[in-house]
C-alpha cells in the first residue's frame, strides 16, 4: 500500500487514478490532465494522514492544507478497501493496485 499506481474498482486507470510513492501521493482525473497533490504521512500500519500540498483543478472543492484521514479497513491480494474522512463525512472506496 505504500508504493504503487490503484485505481477505483471499476474505473479507468485513464479516468482516475493514485500513485503514491514514499511520502506523497498524487491523485489524477480528467486522463492525467488535473492532479491534486498530497503530502503522506502513517500514523501506524493501517491509518494515514494525507495533507494536499497542490492541485491543478480549481473546480475540485478541495483546498491546500486540507486534511484527510485514511483507514485501510481490508485487503485481498491487490485489492485495499479504504474509509476516508474528510468534510465531516466518511466515504469507502475500494482501489485495485495496477503498478
Amino acid at each position: 500500500m505504500k508504493v504503487g499506481k490503484f485505481i477505483k474498482e471499476g474505473e479507468s486507470a485513464k479516468k482516475w487514478n493514485i500513485v503514491i510513492k514514499k511520502d506523497s501521493q498524487r491523485e489524477y482525473t480528467n486522463n492525467g490532465k488535473d492532479y491534486i497533490k498530497y503530502k503522506v504521512e502513517f500514523l501506524d500500519d493501517c491509518t494515514y494522514k494525507t495533507i494536499v500540498t497542490g492541485k491543478s483543478d480549481g473546480k475540485n472543492p478541495i483546498r491546500i492544507g486540507d486534511v484527510i484521514t485514511n483507514k485501510i479497513i481490508e485487503t485481498d491480494h491487490q485489492f485495499i478497501k479504504i474509509s476516508s474522512q474528510y468534510f465531516n463525512k466518511t466515504d469507502e472506496i475500494i482501489l485495485e493496485k495496477i503498478e
